[in-house]
């Protein structure tokens, strides 16, 4: 159940991102999460009520979006967007791929209102 833990993670970036803005209240979060990033995007969204609860970010909607896999091909230098699985340069059929993105997870958006 490490989502939790990541929840918990994600609230303490939001509250180090909103601090200078104590009067308004959290609307909504946006999260990029890549396609290849180890996190249960269900679960995730289900306990992040949980973890909020008490915290600025209590009542906000958790908003997820995935983000594509993105490959850089050493053979023609074009930047592939695929899967997990692509295993090959859909330009030149290289298999000379390096992984660019599509592990990670971002904070992308905060929506503020006044209180």
């Amino acid at each position: 159940m490490h989502e939790l833990s990541t929840c918990k993670t994600l609230i303490h970036q939001i509250e180090n991102a909103v601090e200078d803005y104590a009067e308004c209240k959290i609307k909504s979060v946006t999260v990029l999460i890549g396609e290849l990033a180890r996190v249960d995007v269900d679960e995730l969204v289900e306990l992040f009520p949980l973890a909020s609860k008490d915290t600025i970010a209590e009542n906000a909607e958790l908003i997820v979006k995935r983000d594509p896999v993105k490959y850089s091909c050493g053979e023609c230098q074009q930047i592939i967007i695929g899967t997990g699985s692509d295993l090959k340069c859909t330009f030149c059929h290289s298999s000379q791929l390096t992984l660019i993105s599509g592990t990670e997870m971002v904070l992308d958006n905060i929506e503020l209102e006044q209180a």
